[in-house]
């Protein structure tokens, strides 16, 4: 998965990270609530707050996934 952060006044200021979500032993995959998450984020925002809460569930685990 591919997370893409820019500048919304820079449009040239932008950045790439690669979030890579691991799955073990698990014979039926997660399943997303939506297609794709889209954000926006001021500047400022203080370091350690959550930008986007990402709902999944999955067929094989009882109750909520839970974060690592």
């Amino acid at each position: 998965m591919s997370l893409r952060a820019y500048d919304s006044f820079y449009a040239y200021n932008y950045g790439f990270a690669t979030v890579r979500i691991i799955v073990i032993r698990n014979p039926n995959p997660p399943v997303f609530s939506l297609p794709s998450y889209q954000v926006t984020v001021n500047e400022n925002i203080p370091l350690g707050n959550v930008a986007v809460d990402i709902q999944a569930t999955d067929a094989d685990q009882v109750g909520a996934i839970k974060p690592l």
